[in-house]
Order: structure tokens, then C-alpha cells, then sequence
């Protein structure tokens, strides 16, 4: 039997240097001294953060690279570990060197060194950005189809309410009771054209019923809503768009028309009132959301307001 050969290998394990295998692996690895300093990170880390503030910041980069908001979380998680030498995890965001914060998870082990003494942490950071932004679509899903079933469930109540009224004049305060209901953060009113069709008349309001800014009475035409036959929402602070019931001080409202086999019985008037705390794609989700919503609403009311 031949005897085989095996070549000895270029160089061994025990020979590879840990700062070597770890500047070119592919995940963030830092690793700190007994005193929690940071004493090593390598490229994935470097070329996150800013080669450029890691040689000027040193190991205050990480530090100064973190969330204002998530500072004093992991600075508690950070001192736990090292008074207890347990491993850890946190999530916090970090602002990459262009400017965007991403989200990332820490896991952190003590290590011992060659006396057997705790000599610090080593560990990996992992980013899950995409991850989180999933579960917050998931959760925000989550929460528009709760919002959405007991908003349903309101104007399902109102509807059966609504059906055993025996005098217009009982829906009134049904309609005020769950137009609040429905719409909190609101004020509104519901208009009901007089008997001559001459003028609309606010039959009833709620929420913040001494500031609403529509008047009590008025003309058809004074109206975009009841003019055209369909909604109008306007968004506009300057008033270019705004009829001429709705007065200064609100600039976000919708006129609904209430319509019922063919006839314009009124209309539904919302203002909302924290809608000016509101920008950019939040604000007109929304104010989209509720213009979904007055539309219902306003299928729903009686149709005996016409006789």
C-alpha cells in the first residue's frame, strides 16, 4: 500500500490573524475592552458609518452615529452587560454615512481571555430595515382593518337606529350621537334643504360646536357640494376653493351630498380639526380615509327626510 502524501497547508488557523478573517467578512463586527471602549470594527462597519468619521470619532463614531432617541436605551442594555457579563441584544437605528437611519440589531457575547478573565464583548450588528418596514406595513394594515370594522359597526348602529325613528325630528340627535362617534377628532354639522328647496338648514351638529366655521343657514349655491351634485373636500389655506358657508380658520373640510333616489335631500359638513398638524402624504391618506368614510355615512342616512 502506497503511502499517500498530503501537503502541508500554506499556512494554518492557528496563523490567521482575527483582524485578518473578521475587516473582510461580510457582516458589521465590533469588538470592545473590558471598559466598554470600542477597540475594533471592520469594513462593513467602516464603510456604513464613514471611514472619514471612524478615523476622526474613533470609537465615539458609533456613538455619535446613533438615533438622539435610542441613546439612553443602549447605553443602559450597554452597562447591564458589562455588570452582569451576559450576552445581549438591542435594536436601535443607526444614521448611515449619507444621512438615512436604518434600523439594526446587536447581538453582543462577553468573551475570556487566554487567563480566563472577561475581557470584553465581540459581537455582530445586523441591519433590518427591510424587515422592520414589512412588520410596520403588516401592523399598520393590522390597525386600518380594526379602524375600519368598528367604524362599519358605528354605522351599522346608526342605520338600525335610524330605521325605527318615528318623527324626523327623533334622527337628530342619533346622528349627532354617532357622527362623534365616527368622527372624533371632528366637528360637523347635517344640512336638510328647507321645504321649498330654498335654503339648507343645519339641523344638528357635534363636536366643537362653538367653533365650527359653517354658518347655520344658507343658500344652495353657497355650496360647491350641493351645486355639482358630489363631494368637495378642500385642502387649501388660502380660501380659493372654500364656499362660502365655511368661514376663515379652517382649511380642510368636505361637503357631502345626501342623496336619495335622485333627490338632494342636504349635505354632511365635516371640518377636522387636526388635520393642520398633518403634512405631506400623511395628511392626504387621511383626509382620503375620511372622505371614504363621510361618503358611507352619508349613503346611510334615512331616506323618509324626503317625504
Amino acid at each position: 500500500m502506497s503511502e499517500v502524501n498530503l501537503q502541508k497547508p500554506a499556512i494554518t488557523l492557528e496563523e490567521i490573524n482575527f483582524q485578518t478573517l473578521a475587516e473582510d467578512a461580510p457582516v458589521t463586527l465590533w469588538l470592545t475592552d473590558i471598559h466598554g471602549n470600542i477597540i475594533f470594527t471592520n469594513n462593513q462597519y467602516k464603510n456604513f458609518i464613514g471611514r472619514e468619521k471612524v478615523e476622526r470619532l474613533g470609537g465615539k463614531a458609533w456613538f455619535n452615529a446613533l438615533h438622539p432617541d435610542d441613546r439612553d436605551y443602549c447605553l443602559t442594555v450597554f452597562k447591564d452587560a458589562f455588570e452582569t457579563y451576559k450576552p445581549f441584544t438591542m435594536e436601535y437605528r443607526l444614521r448611515r454615512r449619507d444621512g438615512e437611519y436604518r434600523h439594526f440589531i446587536d447581538h453582543g457575547e462577553p468573551y475570556i481571555d487566554g487567563h480566563g478573565r472577561f475581557a470584553g464583548f465581540v459581537g455582530s450588528s445586523t441591519d433590518i430595515t427591510e424587515q422592520k418596514l414589512s412588520e410596520d406595513e403588516l401592523k399598520k394594515s393590522h390597525q386600518e382593518l380594526t379602524q375600519y370594522n368598528y367604524e362599519m359597526n358605528l354605522i351599522n348602529q346608526l342605520n338600525s337606529y335610524l330605521q325605527v325613528c318615528r318623527s324626523v325630528d327623533e334622527t337628530y340627535p342619533i346622528v349627532s350621537y354617532y357622527a362623534e362617534q365616527i368622527f372624533p377628532d371632528c366637528t360637523g354639522a347635517l344640512y336638510l334643504f328647507n321645504d321649498k328647496k330654498t335654503l339648507v338648514e343645519s339641523m344638528t351638529t357635534w363636536g366643537i360646536i362653538d367653533d365650527i366655521k359653517s354658518a347655520p343657514v344658507i343658500a344652495p349655491d353657497d355650496c360647491w357640494s350641493l351645486r355639482q351634485g358630489k363631494e368637495h373636500t378642500t385642502l387649501d389655506n388660502d380660501g380659493r376653493l372654500r364656499c362660502k358657508h365655511v368661514g376663515d380658520g379652517i382649511s380642510t373640510y368636505i361637503c357631502e351630498p345626501i342623496i336619495a333616489q335622485g333627490e338632494m335631500l342636504g349635505m354632511l359638513h365635516i371640518e377636522f380639526n387636526t388635520a393642520k398638524h398633518k403634512v405631506g402624504e400623511e395628511k392626504t391618506y387621511y383626509v382620503e380615509s375620511r372622505k371614504r368614510l363621510v361618503k358611507i355615512t352619508a349613503d346611510n342616512l334615512p331616506y323618509h327626510w324626503s317625504v
